[in-house]
Formats: structure tokens, C-alpha cells, sequence
């Protein structure tokens, strides 16, 4: 579970996070690009003019980030709802990911900008016509994260980290005498590993966009006299400061959250079933899908075993193969790779006895959620 908040670099400070250095100019970075034509500074800018006023405006963003911890016993959720009902935060996504251990979860709430690109190249080699084609390009701005979580042996869990929060100004760059719109792409860019306790958040701070900002006011006419327009003309200057939040909750899915393991098999048998169909034939595929003629059999690597979304016994799972119910279906074996490979080898064996039809099925690793028993 993620919270990504923007908040004033004040209440950054006073939220009562202990924040330690968890990176350096190397690691917590942005960039401003043109399209694909990456620039060397962080700067937007934008002019106005106007016989009512106009403004301007430079932002920036600080390097490095930084991070701090807060355990399981932080109501996360109640604190951000306290800032954000007040004004003084803006929770910009709250993404909740279910993955397996090793696999990477990514959340994306972008925008896909399009920009023009053209190219010139000659109609032939005998004269002078040219031809100009045009594409259009896109760039994806918004906020982007990633995280790759490992469970340690000790219940512990390693998170590599990568958090993007990204917006673009439209600018117009001269190529070959010719004017051309494109989108600027500012990135604020944090990248870290860290390990944590189950439940256990972990925040990603200090990635701050600054603004400064003049806004001229005038009376039309009077204020654009020289020397004497003055008295007629009033700037005001303002400067603002938001910083990008990341918080970051991982919990182990096991036992003692079994509503949600379930919900993670049945969705993992789903997605199973539906590679196994993709290999049959068209004719084959609508005759077993009719008459349900598959059954599952998922093997976790503590050895539980799964028969169609049900916790069953290799006795229970003898009477099932057994029993006049599957007859005539397919038994389609899937093991972790981890799994004792004895119980998978009496699961075949038990299809053998029975005159069973059977499948070893490893495309897809199984997600069998751990018993109370093995835990």
C-alpha cells in the first residue's frame, strides 16, 4: 500500500518524521527534457504581458532525497486525511498492489503527451524536391512507481524503489528554420533500496519543486509611460515550495491474511486456466470450458495443496480424483518450484490409479496461501 502526497515543505518538517540521508545527488535527481532531447538543468519559465497585468515564473528541484521510518503502530491514513482536509497536503494517488515475492508492482497515473517530429529527406538524387514527413511522438507525464519486494528467511522484507513525479511545459524550438511545439519534461526522480519489518512504512521525502513567481498589475495606458508608468504598475512576488511524499506500507500475505490470500489464489487459478485454454484447439477449448472438464491442482512450497480454490488433503484430494465427479476430466498438475516433490508425485500417481487424464502445467509459478498448521 502506497500514499504518494504533495505538501508544503513546512509540514514536511513539522509532521514529526525522523528523517535520515538516504540519498545523494546521484540518486535523487530530475531532469527537463524535449521530448527525447534531455537538457542539463531543472527550469520552467513562462511570460505573460498584458494591458491588465502579467506574471512570470522559475521553478526548480532539489537533489537528494531523504527517508524515515514509522511502524506499524502510525495511523498513516488518519494523519493524511487530517492534513488534507486542513489544505495542507494533497494526496495525489493512493495505489494498492498485490504481488508475488520477487515480481515488481508498478503503478502509473500518466498522461501521454503528444508532440509533432518531422524529417526531411530527398525526393530523389536528380533534382532539388524534397519531401517532409511528420509523426507524432509521445511522452508520458505523471506520477510513476515501482517497487520490487523480497521476503527475507526472517519475515523481513527488501523493497527496491523507484518513485517519478513528472509535469511538462509546451515550448517552441527552432530546427532547420522551422518552429516546432514540444512538451518540456520536468522529472522529480527518487531510487533506493531499503528493508523493513512486515507492516512497517517506509517514507520518501526531500525531491522539492520550488516556484517564484511575479505578477504585474497596472492601470492600461498610464502604467506603460515611461518613468512616470511606474506609479500606475504594482508587482507582487511570491515564492512557494511543495515537496513529493512517498509512503510505502509492504505486508506479507500468509495466514494471518487469508481473506485477501484467497482472493490472490482465485485470481492466480483465473489466470492459470486461461494459458491452459490458450493452448487448445478452438474446437477442444469450447467442449472442456462446457462441460468444466479441468481441474486444478496447485502445489505451494510449504506443500499445501489447492484443488480448484479449496485447502484439501491428500487424502480428500484421493476421494476427488477418485470419485465419479472427475471423470472424464483433465487433471492439471501446477508446482512451485520450491514445493516437495513428493507430494506432487503422488498427486500423478493418484491420477494414474484412477485412469485420470493428467497435465504437469509449469508455465505459471502457483500462489498457494500458507495454512495456519504451516506456519
Amino acid at each position: 500500500e502506497a500514499y504518494l502526497v504533495s505538501v508544503g515543505s513546512e509540514i514536511a518538517r513539522n509532521i514529526g518524521l525522523n528523517w535520515s540521508v538516504a540519498g545523494n545527488l546521484g540518486e535523487g535527481f530530475s531532469t527537463t527534457s524535449f521530448g527525447s532531447t534531455e537538457l542539463s538543468s531543472a527550469t520552467a519559465s513562462a511570460d505573460a504581458d498584458s494591458e491588465s497585468g502579467g506574471s512570470s515564473s522559475v521553478a526548480s528541484v532539489a537533489t537528494g532525497f531523504l527517508s524515515s521510518y514509522i511502524n506499524q503502530d502510525g495511523d498513516i491514513s488518519a494523519l493524511l486525511e487530517i492534513l488534507e482536509t486542513s489544505g495542507e497536503a494533497s494526496v495525489n494517488a493512493q495505489p494498492r498492489i498485490s504481488v508475488i515475492d520477487g515480481e515488481e508492482a508498478v503503478f502509473a497515473n500518466t498522461t501521454q503527451v503528444p508532440f509533432a517530429t518531422s524529417s526531411i529527406r530527398d525526393n530523389n538524387s536528380f533534382n532539388q524536391n524534397t519531401v517532409t514527413s511528420t509523426r507524432v511522438d509521445f511522452i508520458d507525464v505523471g506520477t510513476i512507481l515501482r517497487v520490487l519486494p523480497r521476503i527475507t528467511q526472517d519475515g523481513k522484507v527488501i523493497m527496491e524503489i523507484s518513485s517519478e513525479d513528472s509535469s511538462f511545459t509546451i515550448r517552441d524550438v527552432v530546427s532547420n528554420d522551422r518552429v516546432t511545439s514540444v512538451p518540456e519534461k520536468t522529472q522529480n526522480i527518487a531510487e533506493t533500496t531499503v528493508l523493513v519489518n512486515d507492516g512497517e512504512t517506509i517514507v520518501i521525502g526531500g525531491l522539492r519543486t520550488s516556484s517564484l513567481s511575479d505578477k504585474s498589475n497596472k492601470v492600461p495606458i498610464l502604467g506603460d509611460i515611461p518613468i512616470l508608468g511606474r506609479l500606475f504598475r504594482r508587482t507582487e512576488k511570491s515564492h512557494s515550495q511543495r515537496e513529493l511524499l512517498v509512503f510505502i506500507t509492504p505486508t506479507i500475505i500468509d495466514g494471518t491474511t487469508q481473506a485477501e490470500a484467497f482472493r490472490l489464489a482465485e485470481m492466480d487459478q483465473k489466470f492459470a486456466d486461461t494459458l491452459f485454454d490458450d493452448k487448445k484447439g478452438d474446437v477442444h477449448r469450447s467442449v472442456d470450458n462446457f462441460f468444466n472438464r479441468d481441474v486444478f491442482v496447485s502445489v505451494g512450497h510449504k506443500g499445501g495443496i489447492l484443488a480448484d480454490g479449496k485447502f484439501v488433503k491428500l487424502s480428500e484430494l484421493r476421494s476427488l480424483i477418485q470419485s465419479d465427479e472427475s471423470n472424464g476430466k483433465t487433471i492439471v498438475v501446477r508446482s512451485h518450484p520450491r514445493s516437495p516433490k513428493s507430494i506432487t508425485d503422488d498427486i500423478i500417481e493418484m491420477a494414474m490409479e484412477a485412469d485420470r487424464k493428467f497435465v504437469v502445467d509449469n508455465t505459471l509459478t502457483p500462489f498457494v496461501p500458507s495454512t495456519s498448521t504451516e506456519d
